[in-house]
């Protein structure tokens, strides 16, 4: 069995803001770099209230944003190792997620470190729905 990972938040960063993001983020969390560049991940509280957290922060210190360029909550964690296997766990991740969906318009947005030639985020973002999103 694989241990689940340590952290539920996912933050970029931009070029040399390694340092000012830890600083920051520091206040709400635990941070680990990763072995992906500007890639850091967070384990908070309450990923939610961090979201409001930050964005309190940055209307505060808006200059927060020349060194943090994202930070998502991770609802889902799943291990991949090839492109049939990153859809098949996606699939079954968002399956959770369809009673709240139904009826409702959303789009994909992809973020993507690493994979690359083998995952195109602009595949996953446009790729037709299959099937109708219906309540569960």
């Amino acid at each position: 069995m694989i241990a689940q990972p340590d952290w539920n938040v996912v933050v970029t960063i931009y070029e040399e803001g390694f340092k000012p993001a830890r600083r920051v983020l520091g206040e709400a969390g635990a941070i680990s770099p990763t072995d992906y560049h500007d890639v850091l991940v967070m384990k908070v509280e309450d990923p939610r209230a961090f979201t409001d957290w930050l964005a309190a922060r940055v209307a505060q210190e808006p200059g927060l944003l020349n060194f943090i360029s994202r930070a998502v909550p991770a609802a889902q964690l799943f291990d991949f190792h090839d492109a049939e296997e990153f859809e098949a766990k996606a699939r079954a991740a968002v399956a959770g997620f369809l009673p709240e969906l139904a009826g409702k318009s959303f789009h994909v947005r992809m973020h993507r470190r690493g994979f690359r030639r083998q995952i195109s985020a602009h595949e996953e973002e446009t790729a037709p729905r299959r099937r109708p999103v219906r309540g569960a």
